[in-house]
Parts: structure tokens; sequence; C-alpha cells
């Protein structure tokens, strides 16, 4: 199931339906719908990187040792989600009009898909959509529609679609102090199994996430060679 990362609280819930429905099952468990991808995709072990809405990285090694990176939600994270993008987009014009920044690109056609998406015509606009009436998923749709401009040429959702790309990538890069040294040695490197509607615009996000997967911090190990998987469903 989605959000279920803590054992203690996974717990509780299956005592939860067990006493409330005592012969629907002998046995219940609970755990997180990132094990499914990975069982899925990766028999001996390695990453799956979800991008929906949110985002969230699991990785599991041979010996069944386990470490997580993201899944906090769109408050605390969800770095390279849906979300994050669409907020980011939507932060730039605010900051751009606020003097906090000069953006590196022009905005037209970023503010006219953000303008556009949301129905409004100012960013005063944009207020009841962050607060009044927020919903999660009317944020997250934007994406795509920044995705699309730029696959047309504009080079400010461009940057935001590789800021998006770099965030993913520094999952695997946080991760990597935790993986064991066999799932490198494969013939095709460390299995990354990508879920979620974000991998769609992989060409976009690729030049960012291969900067992310670089080491940044002092413990971070190089990945020498990834593969990434994307599961399909044959009906």
């Amino acid at each position: 199931m989605s959000g279920c990362e803590e054992e203690e609280t996974n717990k509780e819930l299956e005592a939860t339906i067990l006493a409330q429905y005592p012969s629907l099952a002998r046995h219940v468990t609970i755990t997180s719908d990132t094990y499914g991808s990975i069982a899925t995709g990766c028999q001996k072990g390695g990453i799956v990187l979800i991008s929906g809405t949110g985002s969230n990285a699991l990785l599991v090694n041979p010996n069944g040792r386990i470490a997580r990176c993201g899944g906090w939600g769109h408050i605390l994270g969800d770095e390279g989600g849906a979300f994050w993008i669409a907020a980011r987009g939507v932060k730039i014009l605010f900051d751009e009009e606020d003097n906090l920044i000069d953006p590196i690109f022009s905005t037209e056609k970023l503010r006219s898909v953000v303008y556009s998406h949301f129905d409004i015509k100012d960013r005063y606009g944009m207020l009841e959509h962050a607060y009044t009436y927020f919903d999660k998923s009317k944020y997250a749709g934007l994406t795509s529609k920044i995705g699309k401009a730029a696959m047309e040429g504009d080079p400010m959702c461009g940057r935001i679609m590789y800021d998006g790309g770099y965030a993913l990538g520094r999952h695997i890069s946080a991760l990597s102090r935790n993986i064991d040294s066999d799932l490198f040695m494969t013939e095709n490197g460390l299995q990354i199994v990508c879920a979620g509607s974000v991998w769609k615009s992989w060409e976009l996000l690729r030049p960012g996430f291969l900067d992310g997967v670089k080491p940044h911090c002092e413990k971070d190990v190089p990945v020498p060679k990834f593969t990434l998987v994307k599961l399909t469903y044959i009906m």
C-alpha cells in the first residue's frame, strides 16, 4: 500500500484489519507498494524509484537489507514528483514578479501554460488554488503541460524538467552508500525500476537525472553502471 513505510504502523493496521474482519484471512501482511515493483523487476535486488504525483525510492539489497530516500509527502519532500515539478514552475513566476530572481530564460511560455491550466488571469488567481481550494492532483496535472512546452522547445520549461530529473537522480546518489557492491556486478549494472507517470517524460528528465546520479555528498558512492527498467502489463 502507498505510504506504508513504517513497520510499527503496518503492524497496527494488520491487527485492526484482522480484528474487524476476522473471517477475511488467516494472515494479513501490510507493506509498502514499492516492494511489489522490486519483486517484479529485480529478482536479486535493486532500486525502485517512483515519480508519480509524489516521489519515493527504495533500495533492496541481495541480503534483504533495505534503505529508503524520500516519500515524505508534498510538504516535506516529493522532489522530482509531478507536484514538486509543477509547484516549482509556479514559484518561479511568483519569485520573478517579486523581483527575488531573474530567471535564466523567458517565462512567457511558462506563464501562459500555468495560467491556462488553472484558468486564471494573474498570480492573485493562483492563491485560491494554492490555499482555499488546494488540490494536489490539479497541481500535478500541470507537469505534463510543462513537459509538452519543453518538448516544443521552450527553454524555461525544459530547465524545470531538468531540475525534476536532477532531483530524481539525487535519490539514487543518496542511496549509493547503502548499495551492496554485488548489485553493480551484473551485466546491466544496478537495476532501477522506474514507476509513475513522470517517467513518460524521460527524454526531458535524462540530462538532469544523469547529473543527479553523480556523487554529491561526502559518503556518496559512484554508480558505475545502471539500467532503468519499466514494468509493463500484459492483459
